[in-house]
């Protein structure tokens, strides 16, 4: 069950690191007058045709489009429909596309933790014990009929 409130744990803070990244893009798309935000705005008005829009009417569907921007390249997908276009804004998006690989990687890996079962260092060593044990009934074996000589099998016996 705790691998399950992990998987949460997890999944939340992901959201968060989305919501705060998205914020980000937003304040560098509007920093600039020929940001990301005002090609937006300009869009909206050429769409309906009203040249009073400003952004603060579009609020939510900037941060609508923040947010996806920022989790579409978190998650390697990256459909390119939102870009940035001025320089600090392609150094923003450079940035979250390393973070989102490192993430991304971290994220396969952690999963497949949580829900490979029991990882213990005690079952490790218990299944390497195994193997050892495997291995001398595997050489007690061999030297029944003394195809090994006997001051080798000592040696690898003792090895062991």
């Amino acid at each position: 069950m705790s691998e399950y409130i992990d998987f949460v744990k997890l999944e939340l803070t992901i959201v968060l690191l989305t919501h705060l990244m998205a914020c980000i893009w937003i304040l560098i798309g509007e920093s600039e007058e020929n940001g990301w935000v005002m090609s937006f705005i300009l869009a909206q008005r050429a769409a309906t045709g009203d040249l009073t829009i400003s952004k603060n009417e579009f609020a939510i569907e900037i941060y609508a489009n923040a947010f996806y921007f920022i989790l579409t390249t978190i998650t390697t997908v990256g459909y390119g429909d939102i870009s940035g276009t001025t320089t600090f804004e392609l150094l923003f998006s450079m940035c979250v596309e390393f973070v989102g690989l490192t993430f991304f990687s971290f994220l396969t890996g952690t999963i497949s933790v949580m829900f490979s079962g029991d990882q213990s260092f005690e079952s490790l060593i218990n299944a390497r014990m195994e193997q050892l044990d495997l291995w001398l009934l595997r050489l007690e074996n061999c030297n029944k009929e003394e195809k090994i000589p006997n001051r080798l099998y000592h040696s690898i016996k003792e090895f062991i």
